[in-house]
């Protein structure tokens, strides 16, 4: 008999991080996103924040608690 795989419980990465340009506090990523993986937030990160031109420093929190 074939056993069910557990769904991989998908992870959720929540962006910390407000910034005031122009007088306008600007919410980097306001919600849970959806990863595979680290690398891919960044990637997502890195993209938004060249749009802005400008490197910022990240704080990157799990859902999971680690």
């Amino acid at each position: 008999m074939l056993r069910k795989k557990k769904p991989k419980r998908m992870r959720y990465v929540r962006i910390k991080r407000t910034e005031i340009i122009d007088g306008e506090p600007v919410r980097w990523l306001g919600g849970p996103i959806p990863v595979t993986d680290a690398g891919e937030v960044m990637e997502h990160l890195e993209d938004q924040y060249e749009r802005l031109g400008r490197k910022v420093g990240l704080m990157l929190t799990d859902s999971m608690g680690e």
